[in-house]
């Protein structure tokens, strides 16, 4: 479960992987943060064509394999009270960022957050969007009620996710999306719903009608948010770390609202500064 680095790109990535971020990184002032910020987060190695190419040949069978290869239990797994709060006052549209090492594909990726999902809700905000009875919902209306209350592109396809699963986690973190107008909030939803089975994209290409990574699913839903696109290894990516960055700083459509971290000795929620530096920490940005 990690979209960190493109996925064609792994090999890459393993050749070369970062260490672990700092989970006691101390924050410093909000103004350098913000500075180091808006510089921040996907400038990547550099590596040769022939590197990259054979790499991107690989994809359909490294990543998956580098997904499906834990290392260790997640910091927030089994942890009920660590995903209530970072999930707490969510709402219809909201972003969740999730960060994992506990993976090979999080361990060797680059960067802090690896993965993204929008937070949905359960039937009673299909009801409230007047959507209980529509198609789209009534296959699923049993996913609802047991608690599948986010929407996420990752391993197998597209699909409706209980916190027990978006959370297998290190760190997590809420973003409110923007005010939309009832009819927008009605539309994206039902089209996100459409796209429940879509296949996933291990190459990591925006431009790939077929299959969709997990940023790409939320920069293709609600493209009033403004997530940054970077070209990364000579194609659009948008990453989950400048979506982090960028929104913290006032540039996409998503608002800082909570975040959890934890290591060995327990989970505690973070600030935002202290956010920032775990995400700048992880790119030596600071």
């Amino acid at each position: 479960m990690n979209c960190k680095l493109p996925g064609w790109a792994l090999l890459i990535g393993l050749l070369g992987a970062c260490a672990a971020p700092n989970s006691h990184i101390e924050p410093t002032g909000t103004q350098r943060l913000d500075a180091a910020l808006a510089g921040c987060c996907a400038r990547g190695k550099n590596y040769p064509d022939w590197l990259v190419k054979t790499a991107e040949t690989q994809a359909d069978w490294i990543v998956p394999i580098s997904r499906g290869t834990k290392l260790r239990s997640a910091y927030l797994e089994e942890k009920p009270e660590a995903w209530a709060e970072v999930l707490k006052g969510a709402r219809t549209l909201d972003l969740v960022l999730i960060a994992n090492k506990s993976r090979l594909s999080g361990a060797a990726g680059e960067g802090f957050f690896g993965h993204s999902a929008v937070y949905l809700g359960g039937k009673a905000e299909m009801k409230t969007l007047g959507l209980w009875q529509d198609p789209l919902i009534r296959p699923h209306r049993a996913l609802f009620e047991a608690g599948n209350v986010s929407i996420e592109a990752i391993d197998g396809g597209v699909r409706l996710s209980r916190p027990k699963q978006l959370f297998e986690a290190d760190a997590a973190a809420l973003f409110h999306a923007k005010k939309l107008s009832f009819a927008r909030k009605k539309q994206v939803v039902r089209w996100l719903l459409s796209q429940l089975g879509r296949p996933f994209d291990n190459r990591f290409d925006l431009e790939d009608p077929e299959a969709l990574y997990c940023t790409e699913l939320i920069h293709t839903a609600l493209p009033e948010m403004a997530l940054p696109v970077t070209q990364t290894f000579g194609r659009a990516v948008v990453w989950p770390d400048e979506v982090a960055a960028h929104s913290l700083i006032g540039k996409t459509g998503f608002t800082f609202r909570r975040f959890v971290h934890a290591d060995t000795n327990g989970w505690q929620v973070g600030s935002r500064n202290q956010m920032a530096a775990q995400v700048l920490a992880a790119w030596n940005a600071m």
